[in-house]
């Protein structure tokens, strides 16, 4: 996919594809089928707006007009967290083996930036994830993909961790040039990054 300001310059660069399905390289595949059509790039831009400024808004049922309040914020309050979950992880020789044997992962957008969840599937598998899956790691393994900072969150209860990747979907969603703008794929990659775990815990767990 390509951008360009002038629609003649698309329509140019469309016609000359039909040389890519008579003389490229054989074996050669694409993901749309039929020579595509320029058509405007729309972003999405997302704006905090404080409640205060916004006009209570209105229901009308059987011709009564009722006014709904629009609720104040809560302030947030950090979760009690179980010490067990600090504790440090296992000492001694250990072992590489990728991400994907001690958890498990959902991704998905928020704009232009990507969600990871990384799921424990044990909870003595915790220690390890909170030493190794750190956010540099995490920036290094997506290197080529993201372009801003990455922020984890812990999820205490659930054995799991989330990661924030600030611009790293190309512009994100409809704007974006990228296969996968969504960051679908994204979860299933980080499982590819390979984790050190100690050599007993990987002997008889994994």
């Amino acid at each position: 996919m390509v951008v360009h300001p002038d629609r003649r310059a698309l329509e140019l660069f469309a016609r000359e594809l039909g040389s890519v399905g008579i003389s490229f390289a054989p074996g050669t595949t694409g993901i749309y089928s039929g020579r595509p059509k320029p058509t405007p790039q729309i972003r999405l831009f997302t704006l905090f707006i404080d409640k205060t400024a916004l006009e209570p808004p209105t229901v009308t049922m059987g011709g009564a007009t009722i006014s709904v309040d629009i609720p104040g914020g809560v302030a947030f309050q950090a979760p009690t967290v179980d010490a067990v979950l600090f504790e440090p992880a296992h000492d001694g020789p250990t072992v590489e083996v990728p991400l994907i044997r001690l958890a498990l992962a959902r991704s998905g957008d928020k704009g232009d930036s990507a969600n990871i969840a990384i799921i424990a599937r044990e909870p003595a598998f915790v220690p390890i994830l909170r030493r190794e899956v750190t956010t540099e790691r995490m920036a290094a393994h997506f290197k080529h993909l993201v372009a801003g900072p990455v922020r984890r969150f812990e999820a205490p209860g659930l054995n799991a961790f989330n990661f924030l990747l600030d611009n790293a979907l190309g512009g994100g969603g409809m704007s974006s040039l990228r296969i996968d703008p969504q960051g679908k794929a994204y979860g299933q990659m980080a499982l590819e990054m390979m984790v050190s775990v100690p050599v007993g815990l990987a002997g008889e767990t994994l």
